[in-house]
């Protein structure tokens, strides 16, 4: 062997002359949505489970729904009533109003039944617009799936009680997925938005694609939480990438960038 090319690769041996296929370690991530709870009230019950996949309009869970049902009922009676009163009145202001072009009824006799008529009209229009809130907050205590997807993670279990606004379960889109990896600072000129990079996930043998969406614009220290094979601390970048490929990849799962 030549000598020259014998200190070459004596060098690359202790440097590393492949640096552009250093792997870099991150994980898949993804943005989670949170079904919250519309109302105070018992857990009726739960129709997924975790990592479950779910289409878009699956019903998740059911809140107790007896009081909101209780209170339709009772205005769809109030409605009933109400609507034989506007019928009533409503024949009362046209014959009204005929009977005053004849001028057998005072002005005053035909502004009175107007009146009759227009607030038993007001009447009716407001209790259908209660009607329609309380079935809506029905509606509403079956939650359903926005999009295609799955479940991350139920909070709550059959029979627990929550509060207004507390979030019941996450689920999240595999189309929304990205990974996110952090790169050493002596790397940073190598990274720029719309970048494509290569991974690789574990149980897979051919290289996956993302491309680059986001770059810190501070530079941070290691966190304490990341795939990482060396010990020490040392200044990073983090940098988000969306994934771009059908395979499904699930968050929380480790991966091993190329730049």
């Amino acid at each position: 062997m030549n000598f020259n090319k014998l200190i070459i690769l004596s060098i690359c041996l202790l440097t590393g002359c492949n640096q552009k296929n250093e792997k870099i370690l991150g994980y898949i991530e993804s943005d989670y949505v949170y079904v919250a709870s519309t109302a105070s009230a018992l857990i009726q019950d739960v129709y997924v489970i975790d990592g479950q996949p779910v289409k878009k309009n699956t019903a998740l869970l059911k809140l107790d729904d007896f009081d909101y049902l209780t209170q339709e009922k009772n205005i769809k009676a109030q409605i009933e009533q109400a609507l034989i009163l506007f019928e009533h009145y409503e024949k009362d202001y046209e014959d009204a109003k005929i009977l005053f072009e004849k001028k057998s009824i005072s002005q005053n006799s035909l502004e009175t039944s107007q009146e009759q008529y227009l607030n038993s009209k007001t009447n009716l229009i407001l209790l259908e617009n209660n009607l329609k809130s309380i079935q809506k907050k029905i509606n509403d205590l079956t939650p359903t799936s926005l999009f295609d997807g799955y479940i991350d993670k139920v909070f709550y279990s059959k029979g627990e009680f929550v509060t207004l606004g507390k979030p019941l379960l996450s689920l999240y889109d595999p189309q929304k997925i990205k990974i996110k990896f952090y790169v050493p600072q002596e790397k940073i000129q190598e990274i720029y938005l719309g970048k494509n990079v290569k991974f690789k996930a574990d149980g897979l043998n051919d290289d996956l694609s993302a491309k680059i969406s986001f770059i810190s614009k501070e530079i941070e220290y290691t966190p304490p939480v990341i795939f990482s094979t060396e010990s020490r601390k040392r200044l990073v970048l983090m940098v988000e990438a969306i994934y771009q490929e059908d395979f499904i990849l699930r968050p929380g799962q480790p991966i091993e960038v190329f730049l």
